[in-house]
């Protein structure tokens, strides 16, 4: 994977999901052999994420894939998700720092949001991460809406429900999840 990324030119930088689920990865190898090597290369991609983050928090890619007719963002759930675990691993300022920025403007999944697909659908990763890097409960709170629409609709969360369980699990802690049961 690593000589993937480091190939010229590369095509693991093809969205954010190419180039997200190695790097959470790498992370997760770095968890069990301790070897900063992976950490090394999980921080090559955060740095290409950091280059290629916009004002509005959008990581955009020439899509589709070798045609490159519009620039558009695609899998950015992963990669939240991966910078996010990379600044629990390493306390990276410049990682909180883009996470405390970017975070605020893609957090709020609304309804009308996910009816349109959103920025990764119905997970709410987002909005646990922006609590946990600024402390501010809004992000938590502006997603009740949105988290009792899912509670109505039939048959459970229809994706990203894993990652869903941060936000759950947070509501709980906190002693909230019970107002949605």
């Amino acid at each position: 994977m690593i000589r993937w990324m480091r190939q010229r030119p590369s095509i693991f930088y093809a969205d954010s999901r190419e180039c997200g689920w190695p790097m959470l990865g790498w992370l997760q190898l770095y968890d069990h052999t301790l070897d900063k090597r992976w950490l090394k290369a999980a921080r090559e991609v955060a740095d290409y994420f950091i280059k290629a983050i916009d004002e509005n928090a959008e990581i955009k890619f020439s899509l589709p894939h070798g045609v490159g007719t519009f620039r558009q963002g695609y899998g950015e759930f992963i990669a939240w998700r991966a910078l996010y675990y990379y600044y629990e691993r390493t306390g990276a300022r410049d990682v909180k720092k883009l996470l405390a920025e970017a975070l605020p403007k893609v957090y709020q999944l609304t309804p009308a949001r996910y009816a349109a697909g959103g920025w990764a659908c119905n997970d709410l990763y987002p909005a646990w991460a922006a609590y946990q890097v600024t402390g501010e409960k809004r992000y938590l709170e502006d997603n009740y809406k949105f988290l009792r629409y899912m509670m109505q609709q039939a048959g459970g969360f229809r994706w990203g429900g894993v990652d869903m369980h941060y936000y759950l699990a947070e509501l709980d802690k906190l002693g909230e999840l019970q107002q949605f049961c």
